[in-house]
């Protein structure tokens, strides 16, 4: 249980580190105004999210379809 939390504790920092650059990015591209390159990077939020948020995601799954099933069965 440690080692796990551990991963996802690992994971939203990367997230978060990655979410910094591409703002960096965003705001580089918008200073320039070019405004596909800055949409570009927006993608960057996802793809980070994707590949740093994989555990949070697998760990907590079974509360989020217990909430859906709660809220449909209500």
């Amino acid at each position: 249980m440690n080692k796990n939390l551990s991963r996802v504790v690992e994971g939203f920092k990367d997230f978060a580190e990655e979410c910094g650059e591409q703002t960096d990015k965003i705001n580089d591209a918008l200073s320039r105004g070019d405004i596909v390159d800055a949409l570009h990077h927006a993608s960057g939020y996802l793809e980070a999210g994707i590949q740093n948020l994989s555990r949070f995601w697998f760990y907590t799954w079974p509360l989020k379809w217990g909430l859906v099933a709660y809220l449909i069965l209500s």
